[in-house]
């Protein structure tokens, strides 16, 4: 495995152990708390298991309860990050599935008789770049581009008629990017919001990511979440926001997550996670408006 995807999965190692650090606990109380075994606590801090978005909830639940504090956007770019590495190298984990592992809440503790710890260095780690720098900078730059190509195009057109604005189409007050991490309503994206193709029914919970054409934005919505439920948006970056269900007098209403970004031709699906199970919808390219 090269060295960038290697920065990934140790980018989401160092916010796990940065979460584990600001619960105040052991690794044996944290893993009990958690409903896990130490030893698999010791796995996920040692970036050999990736927990599922359930598991980081409940982990994000008891850093709050103690009063830690958390950049959820973060926590979640950095966990997709690594799971999209795992996806693209199943086979090339620097860490081999037959190497030992030790509980690592435990000084001294014994072996479970199956795995020993790595050491830190077996990750081959390299130091992070500014992937994030990168990623605006390439932005600014492809709409520096499309800005150059509109103001010729407009240019070479004797009578074209004037651009149309966002508010002529709706009350939209953010627009791709500058919506990440905002509600729908109170930007003004609901105007024109649609669900796209790909919703999945399990005749007890519907999951849709709604799209505005306006706001170029996604966000993911469920009817019949459960309290407690996980809902999540997600593109094929691995930028993620979620919200948790709520119920209204024992009735389980509908809970829209954040929004993302959904330009022309980004994939995005929606899902939402229970305490038993897990519906998606499908992956879905945003249509050219």
């Amino acid at each position: 495995m090269t060295a960038e995807p290697l920065e990934s999965i140790q980018a989401w190692v160092d916010q796990l152990k940065e979460l584990v650090a600001q619960t105040n606990m052991s690794q044996r109380q944290l893993a009990k708390k958690l409903n896990m075994s130490p030893s698999t606590l010791s796995r996920f801090i040692n970036g050999k298991r990736l927990p599922d978005q359930r598991t980081v909830a409940d982990l994000v639940d008891v850093v709050d309860a103690n009063g830690g504090s958390v950049d959820l956007t973060t926590v979640l770019r950095a966990r997709a990050a690594a799971e999209k590495v795992r996806r693209l190298h199943p086979n090339g984990h620097p860490v081999d599935s037959t190497t030992q592992d030790t509980d690592a809440g435990d000084s001294g503790s014994a072996n479970d008789g199956q795995e020993t710890e790595p050491r830190e260095n077996e990750l081959g780690v390299v130091p992070r770049r500014r992937r994030t720098v990168i990623g605006i900078a390439i932005g600014i730059a492809a709409l520096a581009i499309a800005a150059a190509i509109a103001i010729t195009v407009s240019s070479g057109t004797s009578q074209s008629a004037p651009p149309r604005t966002r508010s002529a189409e709706s009350d939209a007050r953010c627009l791709a990017t500058s919506c990440t991490g905002k509600n729908h309503n109170t930007e003004g994206c609901r105007d024109d919001a649609r669900p796209l193709p790909g919703g999945k029914d399990d005749r007890t919970v519907i999951i849709d990511v709604m799209y505005s054409p306006a706001c170029q934005a996604a966000w993911g919505k469920a009817k019949g979440a459960p309290n407690g439920a996980v809902v999540t948006v997600s593109d094929a970056a691995g930028l993620e926001q979620r919200a948790r269900g709520k119920s209204v007098a024992g009735e389980p209403t509908p809970k829209p997550t954040p929004m993302i970004p959904a330009p022309a031709g980004a994939r995005v699906k929606a899902c939402i996670v229970t305490t038993t199970a897990e519906l998606c919808t499908d992956s879905v390219e945003i249509p050219a408006r």
